[in-house]
């Protein structure tokens, strides 16, 4: 159970967020700290980079923008990080997610981790190359799940054809 200041955000649930048809890899930031921000964009500069302080502009990014991976500070402009987070696994379970935190012990994140099982906690101050490498295999993470499912899909396809055959066949 959420502690009162982590209810999620109501959402439709399970929401797929395709791989963009650019093939470039979308990082969401939502912080409101705009050095942050700012200082992860130019280290993912080979990303396509969008940032907002506000978890409600965030979630609405999130399906229109194709994003893979978010990266999410525990302060937010209209909410916490972990409120957000929260909201965003139940909606988008394949959309990877990167919690910043302020410190190791606090208990609202640790709650958070066990609920919402971001892929990677890092306290502040960040280290960017850290985030770098965390980012790129999130990414890398969501790449090899979408092409798992796609794969799955265009084989459930080729078994439901093979079932049709089959019984046409063996009816005449």
């Amino acid at each position: 159970m959420l502690p009162l200041s982590l209810k999620p955000i109501q959402t439709t649930t399970n929401q797929k967020v395709m791989k963009n048809a650019n093939n470039t890899n979308k990082v969401l930031v939502v912080t409101a700290n705009p050095t942050f921000a700012t200082d992860v964009k130019n280290h993912l500069a080979h990303c396509d980079v969008l940032t907002t302080d506000s978890a409600t502009v965030a979630f609405g990014l999130v399906l229109p923008e194709q994003v893979q991976v978010v990266v999410v500070d525990q302060y937010l402009t209209d909410g916490t990080g972990a409120n957000f987070l929260a909201s965003l696994t139940l909606a988008f379970p394949q959309v990877k997610s990167v919690f910043v935190v302020q410190n190791e012990t606090d208990m609202n994140w640790v709650e958070l981790v066990n609920l919402s099982r971001p892929f990677h906690v890092q306290t502040l101050p960040v280290n960017m190359e850290e985030l770098t490498s965390t980012v790129n295999a999130a990414v890398e993470m969501y790449q090899n799940e979408f092409e798992k499912e796609q794969t799955f899909e265009e084989l459930s396809l080729k078994n439901q054809q093979f079932e049709f055959l089959l019984r046409q066949s063996l009816l005449s």
